[in-house]
């Protein structure tokens, strides 16, 4: 592929392939906290997450919408190189659960399409593409001066003192090399995050005892250290929790307001987005947003953009720059994860002489960027388990079908 390196960062899960074709886009009549983020019952729930978990509204700016250039084509009209041989790209979406794709080059768009419950006017669950948000926000505060990311977190928020977060710079907290002891096992349902998941009224039923605390905020000053695991890389949703905490006590201002303020009207919204929210009024960073395909779309366009919009540098550029052109770390990444890539500022790249990068989300979001091709590829999907089936379908295959569209378009 012509400047370009698509990239693998991710523990594939093994689980069987349910069909699309029999999914109901009707409500489900069983659908229940306990089964909203599992198929079939998470193709309609993706996209309908507010009738389910209390969420707060990201308001756009209804004087400025960034329009979205070009005439998009639908998936069912291109054609692509698919594991060998020309396949309509709406049959590969249709094999990997997507629910919308968009794709962007020099700002305009080339594809866009939806399927499942998803539409154009809907916000589709973001799940870990919150994060990539939170780090956006972390560093707009900086350049204002709001925040120092070198200072510890117990600097900004005292109730963390005593946890394992406290003397964590929200710099490490960020790259996800901190000494924390939070767990991350989603089959584990005693894993730090699973009891996170419960607390943020993300998750019910008989995995979620009464007896967890009642919000994100507990969770947090409960978690612990490990000194051990101190400078490695280590995939720890809460991070993006506790930074968000600390960007709220340094500004005084709600998560969701940071986002309204800085970066969601000034990016050129077309629709609202959201964020849940948890009985003790946490909004969770780590996972909690929905926003529409299209507006992901302006989201990494803006980045793509090197952050600047009608004049104005919305997104500090060298912090665009120190992502993209952050070195490969050989050896970090072990196991069926390949080595040389990175994690920074709560974003995956490839490092190197290649500068892609992305958002990623559980269950198949994307919002792939390509600064060599000048495009931008996001994808919303409903996998019906979280990594994937490590076969046919999910993180890999993500990866593969986003280089087969950069591809077409970059000979």
């Amino acid at each position: 592929m012509k400047g370009s390196r698509i990239f693998f960062c991710a523990v594939l899960l093994v689980f069987p392939m349910l069909s699309m074709q029999a999914q109901d886009l009707e409500r489900p009549t069983d659908i229940s906290l306990e089964t909203l983020q599992f198929g079939p019952h998470n193709r309609w729930a993706f996209s309908h997450l507010r009738e389910m978990i209390t969420t707060v509204n990201i308001p756009h700016d209804k004087g400025f919408t960034r329009p979205l250039a070009g005439s998009a084509v639908k998936p069912q009209d291109v054609m692509i190189d698919w594991k060998g041989s020309q396949t309509r790209l709406t049959d590969v979406l249709e094999s990997q659960y997507n629910d919308g794709i968009l794709v962007l080059k020099d700002g305009e768009t080339l594809i866009e399409g939806y399927t499942g419950a998803l539409t154009q006017q809907r916000p589709h669950a973001m799940f870990s593409m919150t994060k990539s948000v939170v780090g956006i926000i972390a560093a707009i505060l900086e350049s204002r001066g709001i925040v120092d990311l070198s200072r510890q977190v117990s600097f900004y928020v005292p109730e963390l003192a005593g946890s394992g977060y406290g003397e964590e710079t929200l710099r490490r907290l960020m790259d996800m090399r901190d000494g924390t002891d939070y767990t991350e096992t989603y089959a584990d349902i005693n894993s730090t995050v699973q009891v996170s998941d419960c607390s943020a009224g993300f998750y019910g039923g008989k995995a979620c005892p009464e007896t967890y605390p009642q919000s994100v905020y507990e969770v947090l000053e409960s978690v612990g250290r490990n000194e051990s695991v101190a400078n490695q890389f280590i995939y720890k949703s809460g991070n993006t929790d506790a930074v968000a905490w600390a960007l709220e006590a340094a500004s005084g201002e709600k998560l969701s307001t940071l986002i309204r303020e800085n970066l969601w009207g000034a990016m050129g919204a077309e629709y609202d987005a959201s964020i849940t929210v948890d009985k003790g009024g946490f909004e969770y960073a780590n996972g909690g947003m929905s926003a529409t395909l299209r507006d992901m779309g302006r989201f990494g366009q803006l980045v793509l953009e090197n952050g600047v919009l009608r004049g104005e540098q919305i997104i500090p550029a060298e912090h665009i720059s120190n992502i993209k052109n952050h070195l490969q770390e050989p050896g970090w990444l072990k196991g069926d994860r390949a080595d040389g890539f990175f994690y920074r500022s709560f974003f995956w790249g490839s490092g190197g002489d290649d500068s892609d990068f992305m958002a990623a989300g559980i269950h198949g979001q994307r919002v792939y960027i390509s600064p060599d091709n000048n495009m931008v590829v996001v994808l919303f999907s409903s996998w019906p388990t979280a990594g994937g089936n490590g076969a046919d379908h999910g993180w890999q295959q993500s990866l593969d079908l986003i280089a087969a569209v950069i591809e077409k378009y970059t000979p």
